[in-house]
């Protein structure tokens, strides 16, 4: 499947496919949204099947797979486990978290430019 085929949904349309499994749908209200992440926009690799993040009434923007040391050199860490420490509580998330890991990271930003978000699997 070419890009151009994906972002316009002909690629959805012609498979009667979606591209990505779940997402936090009960955080953005707006059918639309939902057709442009589902039906336009290329899923992430995860083991455990990827889970898409949202903030701000918005589907957040994927930036890719990372690890406790790439959230340090980014100077993000602390930020990103705080809140997923309110969200999922996984208190050793920051000790095992290894880019590509068997305890994997991925990076999500809102795109209102708030904040950064994990997904651990």
């Amino acid at each position: 499947m070419c890009p151009e085929c994906i972002a316009s949904g002909q690629a959805s349309k012609k498979f009667d496919g979606e591209f990505v499994q779940a997402a936090e749908d009960f955080k953005v209200n707006d059918d639309s949204k939902r057709e442009e992440l589902y039906c336009r926009t290329p899923g992430y690799m995860s083991w455990q099947g990827e889970y898409w993040l949202a903030c701000c009434k918005d589907y957040c923007a994927y930036l890719g797979d990372v690890g406790t040391k790439e959230l340090e050199e980014m100077g993000i860490a602390d930020e990103v486990f705080a809140e997923y420490d309110e969200q999922d509580g996984y208190e050793d998330a920051r000790k095992y978290l290894v880019k590509k890991g068997s305890m994997a990271g991925y990076l999500f930003q809102c795109l209102h430019l708030c904040c950064y978000k994990i997904k651990v699997h």
